[in-house]
């Protein structure tokens, strides 16, 4: 019997050439077709109702076995990846939040990519320094001393290098992501955007972002569509009731998708972020199953069916 599962994690799949946005971190679309090739050869595209059923206990999954997921709703999904993957018969996982696709607004994870697209991920010193001039302003207006740690103590603890990113880079994600209270967090991230992208959010969102129009299709032609939360906030670090209303909030979009109150869904965990609160939320609510950013191959448990790993696709040849 095999349980071993190989999830690959995509994200924006795009041309490299000169585009609106450059310096943003993408598989590129040729590469993605030699990388489909690759995996078509290899291994053997499984689909979400394949996972639920083998963690059900209903089939066995074939050897090298492999399950393809696109994070964030990108509109590159449906222009460039939905085609491929129809065109070869493979189902894929989409996972787009609420407010990306309904409220058309830029989600605030890629309003860093694109700051450090525009800066460049190999010197980010001149948005270091703005960060730092912003943040010391912010400390003297804050009359309830929310943040009174110093910039200089901030950099030392958050400077960690990462799997992908520097440790100045890491930094950047850490300061704009979580580590500040969300009042100033979100302040200085909106600060930094709207001086380099002075363009209304809507018009960036409907460049970025698929439509429900686009995922209904999707859904009517096999794909899979599940829950990436609302705002796509780092669920772990809410409370419980802030990751229900996410979760309901992502819930009622996807009925919308499906046109109907009763359909199969699972969750990929915005930041892969969860704690067991989350996952006791996800199967009370009948969630199949969820996955992480976890860089290994899945293994197929049913008790740890809301905790599936995940590669990614810098880990698959191109």
């Amino acid at each position: 019997m095999n349980n071993s599962l190989t999830i690959v994690m995509y994200h924006y799949v795009r041309t490299r050439k000169p585009a609106r946005f450059p310096g943003l971190r993408v598989r590129d679309t040729e590469e993605f077709s030699r990388q489909l090739d690759y995996i078509q050869e290899y291994y053997t595209p499984v689909s979400a109702e394949d996972v639920t059923d083998s963690l059900n206990g209903v089939k066995t999954l074939p050897e090298r076995a492999c399950f393809l997921t696109f994070d964030d709703g990108y509109l590159d999904h449906y222009l460039t990846v939905f085609p491929e993957l129809s065109k070869r018969g493979i189902s894929g996982a989409f996972y787009p939040p609420v407010t990306a696709v309904q409220r058309k607004d830029v989600l605030e994870v890629n309003k860093i990519q694109l700051l450090l697209g525009r800066y460049g991920y190999e010197d980010v010193s001149p948005l270091i320094a703005k960060t730092k001039t912003l943040y010391e302003q912010f400390q003297k207006e804050d009359e309830y001393q929310l943040l009174p740690e110093s910039y200089e103590k901030l950099r030392e603890r958050l400077s960690v290098a990462g799997r992908y990113d520097s440790a100045d880079v890491m930094f950047i994600k850490a300061i704009l992501q979580y580590a500040l209270p969300s009042y100033w967090r979100s302040r200085l991230l909106d600060n930094l955007f709207s001086e380099e992208f002075p363009i209304d959010r809507e018009i960036i969102a409907s460049e970025m972002y698929m439509s429900l129009d686009m995922l209904r299709v999707m859904a009517k032609a096999g794909m899979h569509i599940g829950s990436h939360g609302a705002s796509h906030a780092w669920l772990d670090k809410l409370p419980v009731e802030a990751q229900v209303d996410e979760i309901e909030q992502s819930l009622a979009m996807l009925s919308d998708i499906y046109c109907s109150s009763s359909f199969m869904w699972s969750i990929c965990y915005p930041f892969g972020g969860n704690t067991v609160e989350t996952q006791q939320i996800c199967k009370k609510r009948g969630c199949a199953f969820g996955v992480t950013t976890v860089p290994q191959i899945a293994t197929l448990i049913p008790e740890h069916r809301f905790l599936l790993s995940r590669i990614d696709t810098n880990d698959i040849p191109a």
